[in-house]
């Protein structure tokens, strides 16, 4: 399948957006981990799982910044498209 120009700038937004959800996934984990109000207290199986999902969903939309499948693209993939269009160019 051919890239188009809407193709690649929505995979780069889609990119974008999976590294930022990643950040504020992390964010909220290492949050939690330094949280130490009473509720994070009363509730610690709830607290502990939560903090969990959130760092899991934020280690696997890190891990899509680097897939090498054929139809994604990965920081990796737009590195050397830009190099490559480098090359042409000089």
């Amino acid at each position: 399948m051919a890239t188009t120009k809407e193709n690649f700038e929505s995979k780069i937004i889609e990119l974008g957006e999976s590294l930022y959800l990643s950040h504020f996934h992390l964010k909220i984990h290492e949050w939690m981990g330094k949280e130490r109000n009473k509720r994070l207290n009363e509730y610690p199986p709830f607290f502990a799982l939560s903090r969990m999902a959130h760092y899991e969903t934020g280690v696997l939309k890190l891990a899509r910044a680097y897939d090498e499948d054929e139809d994604s693209l990965g920081l990796l993939k737009i590195l050397n498209i830009i190099q490559s269009d480098q090359k042409q160019k000089c």
